[in-house]
């Protein structure tokens, strides 16, 4: 029996517990510097899924935040169309007048989705909207099965004689039901185009999924108002005529001006443009030379755009300029500042980390709030900055079979878990959309 300090120690206990001692030290070591390795690489991993896609994304963003900057002979060309708008009525309130509207124009391919409004069978209105015989108007005809008679001419053909069939499909188009609609619109203050389609926004739906009324039918609609005004023509009832074409006139402001996005602009814009060429074709058959002379408009209004266009990034001030001017149509309006509520967040690094600046986002929500006219607008412009469901913005990159877009969308989900910074997963889904 040994004696430590004088304590008796059983024999070789003395010597066991310090050779067990360096033997686990030694063991340890080992796994210590391996877990720091791993640790080490992780971190690494995890900044490189997060840094790889917040570069993409935000130079992606950057160059996505754009603008037309409107030249003043547009503007000012667009504001003195107004006069050719019918009187208003005071009693057709912008709700009224937007019910109308839904009811002559299906809002969508899908309204049972996309309109939650019981407005009437709006696509039977539009199925009534039939070509002529193929052998009436042989000088207007125009190329693809069921196309409509060129509508540019047609007024001098109906001051002249016509074929049976061609006064019958002209009384035709000219009895329509919808019209009833569209005048209600043509004499309304404002048209509320969002409210008389919807009641309320599904919570599911982000602003770009609001589906705008197809081109294809718009221009039909505005093309039969010609045929229209070409039936009061042929009968030499010259004020009804240009009646029916201010009405389409006031179609296509109704979409520019109370729409709620871009593809509304142009589509009310195709519908403009047919309504001042008929104006113009009315007033070569009256003398009228300030109605002749609308067929000018056309190449101011609808020239080309392709010099116009500005960035935010290169002209900040100037976009949001734009936003808050009056004489720029009001669906543009609406449409870009729903896109800068959405992609300004992720036009940057530091945005997409920290935030906004106060002052950016303080100068978006007045803006909003000068634009938006009811409770239901307010909302939609909001959700261009909601969550979407991660499930139902994976599924469209899928099915867009953008798989690098999918790879984008999962590292953003993955920076958005580790970090709790929800902007990484949404950056990432709207830079691939």
């Amino acid at each position: 029996m040994a004696s430590l300090d004088g304590l008796p120690v059983a024999r070789g206990l003395d010597r066991a517990v310090p050779e067990r001692s360096a033997s686990t030290h030694v063991a340890r070591a080992p796994r210590f510097v391996a877990l720091r390795r791993w640790a080490r690489d992780t971190a690494v991993a995890v900044l490189l899924i997060m840094a790889l896609p917040l570069l993409l994304v935000t130079t992606i963003t950057r160059q996505s935040i754009e603008a037309l900057d409107w030249p003043e002979a547009w503007l000012e060309r667009y504001e003195q169309q107004r006069l050719l708008l019918p009187t208003a009525d005071p009693a057709i309130t912008p709700t009224a007048a937007g019910m109308a509207l839904a009811r002559a124009l299906p809002a969508s391919e899908r309204p049972d989705i996309y309109t939650s409004r019981d407005i009437g069978a709006a696509a039977e209105r539009i199925r009534e909207i039939v070509p002529p015989d193929s052998a009436a108007f042989p000088t207007q005809r125009r190329r693809g099965t069921g196309a409509f008679p060129d509508p540019v001419g047609l007024l001098s053909i109906a001051s002249g004689p016509l074929t049976a069939a061609e006064q019958t499909w002209l009384a035709t188009m000219a009895a329509l039901p919808i019209w009833r609609d569209l005048d209600v619109v043509a004499h309304a203050r404002a048209t509320d185009v969002l409210g008389g389609r919807r009641s309320q926004l599904p919570g599911t739906l982000s602003f770009v999924l609001e589906r705008a009324p197809r081109t294809e039918t718009v221009v039909r609609i505005a093309e039969a108002g010609v045929a229209r005004a070409a039936w009061h023509v042929s009968r030499g009832d010259y004020v009804k005529a240009e009646a029916a074409l201010r009405t389409v006139v006031a179609f296509g402001y109704a979409l520019m001006d109370h729409g709620v996005d871009w593809s509304e602009f142009y589509r009310g814009r195709a519908a403009l443009k047919i309504g001042l060429n008929g104006l113009s074709q009315l007033g070569a058959l009256v003398n009228d030379d300030a109605l002749r002379g609308l067929g000018e408009s056309p190449e101011i209004l609808f020239g080309p755009e392709q010099n116009y266009w500005i960035r935010y990034n290169e002209q900040p001030d100037r976009f949001l300029a734009l936003l808050s001017d009056p004489r720029v149509p009001r669906a543009i309006r609406m449409d870009r500042l729903a896109m800068a509520n959405a992609l300004l967040p992720c036009a940057s690094v530091r945005s997409v980390v920290f935030g906004m600046a106060p002052a950016l986002t303080r100068r978006l929500a007045s803006i909003r709030d000068e634009l938006a006219r009811s409770p239901l607008e307010q909302e939609l412009l909001l959700t261009s900055d909601r969550p979407v469901p991660l499930s139902e913005w994976n599924g469209w990159a899928l099915w867009k079979e953008d798989h690098l877009g999918a790879v984008v969308v999962g590292a953003g989900a993955f920076a958005s878990t580790v970090t709790g910074n929800p902007r990484f997963a949404q950056c990432a889904l709207r830079a691939v959309r």
